[in-house]
This record gives C-alpha cells, structure tokens and sequence, in this order.
C-alpha cells in the first residue's frame, strides 16, 4: 500500500498544473493532460474563478482542502467568529426594523461613529451611526434598496502603525496550523511579534469545530491588542512578502529575517508560462 503524503508534504514539490476550461482537463506547464483523481490538489485561482476550478477538481475527484460549502463558510466568517470590538451583521432589509436598530444601539450606545462595510466588500467607511436611527435618512434609503445584501457594524478602532505601516497582518492557516505569516507587504523585511503567535494559537484553538480548518487570517492590532480584520478563502488571497502556500515556515518570527519563500523568486517564470487565467499548484 502507498503511503499517503499530507498536502504539506506534496505542494512542497510545486509541480504546477491548470484547467484547460475549454477543453475541461487539466494539464501541466508542458500541456500534458494530468489526472488528478485521488491527487491533493491546492487550487489556486480568482474568487471569481474559484467556483469553476472547485467544480471541476471535485468532478475529477481531486482531494482538495475545502469545499465550496466551506469557503463561503470562510467568506461568512463574521457569523462565526467572535471579534474584541464591537461588531454585528445585518441583512439591508432590517434597517427598518425596531428591534434590530435596539440591538444597535444597546451595541454601540452613543457612539456617533462606527465602520460599515458590505459583507462583499464592494463598500467600506465611517458612518455616522446617527443617521441609521433617522427613517428619511439618506443611508437608511442607500442601505434598504439592498434588502438581502449582507452589511457589517463594527467599533470603529485606530490601528497601531510603525515605520512600515500599519500593523496588519497576515496568516496562512492550514488543517489549523499556522503555515506563515506576513506583514502586509511586499518589499520590507520584518519580524513578527510573539504575542502575535499566541494570539492567533488561542484563536484557532477557539474557532467552532465546524469552522473550516483551512483559510487566511488578516489581524491587525490597536491598543495593547490584536483583534480579527478578516478572513479569506486560502485558495484565493494574495501573499505578502512571507505568506506561501507551499510551506510551512519553521521560522514564525522571522528570526532570519531576509528568509523569504523560495517561490517569491523561484515560480515567476513558470506562472507567466501559464496560458490559463485559472491555475493551481498541486
């Protein structure tokens, strides 16, 4: 009997494929077809594309490291994981709705400002919360014209920043275990905090079971904390300066600091040679 490799240990080998959509086979950098039946696959595509590449790896039988019931499970994160500050979602038609704007209000009391954003990200800024109470409001009549459009209230907070930016982070999780973690950049060599880390470690370990084990964690910290920005399917976020989706870091920290993922280099040759838009590394 084979034995079976874990997904870590295979993507290490960074053997690259793409589904050919015209023809719905995959094939690798030399247009050979490739069979990926019973094969761990890491997709790797635009969250437009996404849907399609994970349809046709499971058509093919590939083992893949969510399904499409699971990152939009990650993309609903804000339903299931609990944030330091203050935040509630909310659907456009419960603007209307007396007890919803009770609830709001017992949340965020007399704060005049809160951040609101859609849950698809296509809007994001400070409102002045105020004007969500006032029926004639011209953001009550913006928000109720989408009646099943998800919408996030949350404290608004000032992140910490340092001579690289602001503090935001980061980290690429997998089978719940940190893969690495990165400032949001992609230029400036860093280290990483160890409270970080824990915070993270704690996190995780406190995520609902049924929570998909595998996604991006954007945190960013304020105050004397860090706190959840976000998160994101890992078939479909960028990577920063130390983010990979083919390794997981021994170094969290960032002791050796100018140790950066070997693909940052060693793969731009091989995706430009990519025809299609929707590629994986398997």
């Amino acid at each position: 009997m084979l034995k079976k490799t874990t997904l870590l240990e295979e993507i290490s080998k960074k053997i690259f494929i793409y589904y050919d959509e015209e023809e719905q086979v995959f094939k690798d950098e030399n247009d050979n077809q490739v069979n990926v039946h019973n094969k761990e696959v890491f997709p790797v595509s635009f969250i437009f594309q996404l849907p399609a590449l994970i349809e046709a790896l499971t058509k093919n039988g590939a083992i893949i490291p969510n399904t499409l019931e699971q990152i939009h499970m990650v993309e609903e994160w804000y339903n299931h994981i609990i944030t330091q500050r203050n935040m509630i979602s909310f659907t456009g038609d419960m603007v209307n709705d007396p007890e919803f704007l009770n609830y709001v209000y017992e949340v965020f009391g007399h704060n005049p400002e809160v951040f609101l954003k859609t849950a698809k990200k296509d809007y994001n800024g400070i409102i002045d919360l105020t004007e969500l109470y006032e029926e004639d409001s011209d953001l009550r009549k913006a928000i109720k014209l989408h009646e099943d459009e998800e919408f996030i209230l949350s404290e608004k907070v000032e992140v910490n920043e340092d001579e690289i930016g602001k503090e935001e982070y980061r980290i690429f999780i997998y089978q719940g275990r940190i893969m690495n973690i990165s400032r949001i950049t992609d230029t400036t060599y860093h280290t990483i905090p160890e409270d970080l880390i824990e915070y993270v470690e704690e996190l995780i370990s406190s995520i609902p079971r049924n929570f998909p084990k595998s996604f991006v964690l954007d945190v960013f910290s304020y105050g004397h904390m860090y706190d959840v920005l976000e998160c994101n399917p890992i078939e479909a976020s960028g990577r920063y300066l130390y983010n990979s989706v083919f390794s997981l870091s021994q170094d969290l920290t960032h002791t050796n600091i100018e140790s950066i993922p070997e693909e940052k280099d060693s793969t731009k040759e091989v995706w430009r040679n990519l025809r299609n838009s929707e590629k994986i590394c398997k």
